[in-house]
C-alpha cells in the first residue's frame, strides 16, 4: 500500500474515534470549513486528534474533488483548471462566466483525478467497514465511465491525438468564427482542444496521465470477476492506456 493510500485510509468513521476526548465532543458544532480553531494547541501526539483532524480536512476537501460542475463538468466528467471565488468572501462564485468554473483543462489535471477515483474503486480500500473516500465507489463508477465515454468520443473526431490530450475545453468546443470552450449553461459537446492547443499536446502531462490510467485499469481488471459492470470498464480504459503507447 502506498504512503498516499495509508493516509487516505485515515478517514474512519466517527464512531471508531474515542468520544471521551474532549476534541470529539465539539467536532460535530463546527462548520465545514472553519474548524482550525477546534485544533489549536491541540495534543498532536493523540491518534484520535490526528483521525479527526484529517477526517475534518478531507471532508472540507470533498467539497471540491466530489461535487460535479466545481471540480469536473458533470456531463462529460472530465475536469476544470479552476473555479472563480468571490474576492470577498472566497467562496465559490457561481453562475455564467467570468463566474463559475473555468472551462478548459489538461492530462495533468486528469491524472490527479484519475488517480483519486482508482482509489476509490480500490476494494482494499473501500471493503466493507471502512470509510468513503473522497469518493463512493458509485460515485467513481459513475465519473469513470463519463470521464472515458468523453475520451473515447474524442479519439474518433480527433484521431490525430492518438489518445492523448491537449489543453482541452471540458465541456466541448463551440466552432464557428468565435471558436471557445463552451460553458456550463451550453448542452455539452465533444471534447476539443483549446485554441492555443490546437494540433499539439504536453508531454509531461500525458505522462502523468498514463500512469493513472494504468492504476486505473488494473484496479478494474483486478474486479473484474465481480462482475461485468468491472470488466466492460476495465477494458474501456486498458484500451486507453494501449492508444497512449
Amino acid at each position: 500500500m502506498t504512503t498516499f493510500a495509508k493516509i487516505i485510509c485515515l478517514v474512519i468513521p466517527l464512531y471508531m474515534a474515542d468520544k471521551s476526548n474532549k476534541l470529539y465532543q465539539m467536532y460535530e458544532d463546527a462548520s465545514c470549513c472553519r474548524f482550525s480553531e477546534l485544533f489549536h494547541r491541540a495534543d498532536w501526539q493523540d491518534d484520535t486528534t490526528r483521525k479527526l483532524f484529517i477526517s475534518r480536512v478531507l471532508g472540507a476537501e470533498r467539497r471540491f474533488f466530489a461535487e460535479a460542475g466545481v471540480a469536473f463538468d458533470p456531463d462529460t466528467g472530465m475536469t476544470y483548471d479552476g473555479h472563480a471565488l468571490d474576492e470577498t468572501t472566497g467562496e465559490l462564485k457561481r453562475g455564467p462566466p467570468p463566474a463559475g468554473p473555468f472551462g478548459f483543462s489538461a492530462a495533468s489535471k486528469e491524472a490527479l483525478h484519475v488517480s483519486l477515483l482508482a482509489l476509490a474503486v480500490e476494494k482494499e480500500q473501500v471493503g466493507e467497514g471502512t470509510a468513503k473516500l473522497i469518493y463512493s465507489e458509485d460515485e467513481a463508477f459513475e465519473i469513470l465511465e463519463k470521464k472515458v465515454r468523453s475520451m473515447e468520443a474524442m479519439d474518433a473526431a480527433e484521431p490525430g491525438f492518438g489518445g492523448f490530450l491537449p489543453w482541452f475545453c471540458s465541456r466541448g468546443v463551440k466552432q464557428g468564427p468565435d471558436r471557445r470552450c463552451l460553458t456550463p449553461q451550453e448542452e455539452a459537446s465533444t471534447l476539443g482542444a483549446t485554441n492555443d492547443f490546437v494540433g499539439k499536446v504536453p508531454g509531461l502531462d500525458n505522462g502523468q496521465l498514463a500512469w493513472a490510467t494504468y492504476a486505473v485499469s488494473k484496479v478494474l481488471r483486478s474486479r473484474a470477476e465481480e462482475g461485468p459492470r468491472y470488466a466492460s470498464l476495465a477494458t474501456r480504459w486498458e484500451q486507453r492506456l494501449q492508444r497512449m503507447r
